[in-house]
This record gives structure tokens, sequence and C-alpha cells, in this order.
């Protein structure tokens, strides 16, 4: 049964998305709404871990706003991360993901609780990312969100699962778009927009 926070949080979910793509700071704004709207969604299935994140999403989407809002040259640029970015934000990644592992009560489906912290984590390796404007940013939402469609369709969060789905289309489109305007932002004597 879709709720009405469900439906809440899908939405500003949706309208950060389509913001984040356009490097707007607003979408931060949506981005907190989400996680809020989120966490009793999540508390109330089989996803507490995610639940619980939700909180550090709230805080993400804080220094989002705030990163993204502040004024200055530097900030706008999106960049491309160095394969030494990759695999530190991989092995931090991970490191946490294993450290979860010995958390995880025994009770209840393991694959579920795992799938949970797989997308707590990398959810918020992801944020960060897209928080210090990474291109590749949204290949890790791409993965997150495929992750995500199955998670949700086996926690009956049908419309969170179409969301999810959305979202896989809207981080290949992120990332297109991203790596178009990197390319142009780093043409010499473009403007900054």
């Amino acid at each position: 049964m879709v709720t009405i926070l469900e439906l809440t949080a899908t939405t500003a979910g949706l309208l950060y998305l389509s913001l984040a793509v356009q490097q707007r700071p607003l979408c931060w704004a949506f981005y907190i709404v989400s996680a809020a709207a989120y966490l009793p969604v999540f508390l109330s299935s089989a996803l507490p871990i995610y639940a619980l994140f939700q909180l550090l999403f709230i805080a993400q989407g804080l220094y989002g706003l705030f990163r993204w809002g502040v004024p200055s040259a530097g900030t706008r640029l999106i960049t491309s991360m160095s394969k030494g970015a990759h695999v530190l934000a991989n092995a931090l990644s991970v490191s946490v993901l294993l450290a979860g592992v010995t958390w995880i009560p025994h009770s209840g489906s393991m694959i579920n609780a795992g799938a949970d912290l797989f997308l707590s984590v990398y959810s918020l390796t992801a944020t960060v990312l897209t928080i210090r404007r990474y291109c590749e940013s949204w290949i890790y939402w791409g993965i997150i969100n495929g992750a995500g469609v199955i998670t949700s369709l086996s926690n009956h969060l049908y419309l969170t699962s179409v969301f999810f789905l959305i979202n896989l289309a809207f981080s290949a489109i992120g990332f297109q778009e991203w790596r178009v305007e990197m390319k142009r932002q780093h043409s010499p004597g473009v403007p900054l927009r």
C-alpha cells in the first residue's frame, strides 16, 4: 500500500534528481524532504538500516545545500575522479560494509539486511561524490538504483521501486549531462554558469 509519506518521498526525490542534473542548489532542499519522508517508510518496512541512514542523508542534504549555495568560482566546476579516488571511495565503503555486517541481526533475511546495508553505505558515498560534483557520482547512483529496484520490490514498496527505476534512467542522463558540462567548463574561455 502506497502511503502519503512514500508518495511525498518519491516526488521530492524526483524533484531532487531533476534539479541535481541541472546543478541547481535547490535540489538539496528536495533531497532533505525526501529523506525525512522516507525515514518512517523504511522504519515500517524491513529496511531499518536504510531508515536510520535517512538522518545522515538529511545532514548531507544540509551540507550540499550549503556547499552548492556558496557562490565562488570553483564550486560550480564538475570534475572527474582519479583512479585513486575511486579506490579510496570503494575501500572506505567496503570497510564500512564489512564492519556493518557484524552488526546485522541474524534474525530475518540476511540478504535483505545486506542489501539494506549496501544501499545505505553506497548512498552516503554517492551523495558525497555528488556534493563534490564528481561526474562519476552518477555511475555510483546507477548501481545503487539498480539494487534499490530489487530491494524495494522484495519489500513490497512498489512506488519506491518505480522511483528507483526512474532514478536509474536519471543516473544515465545525469552522467551524460555532467560529462558534457564538464568538457564545456574545462574549455578555455568558457564562462561558468
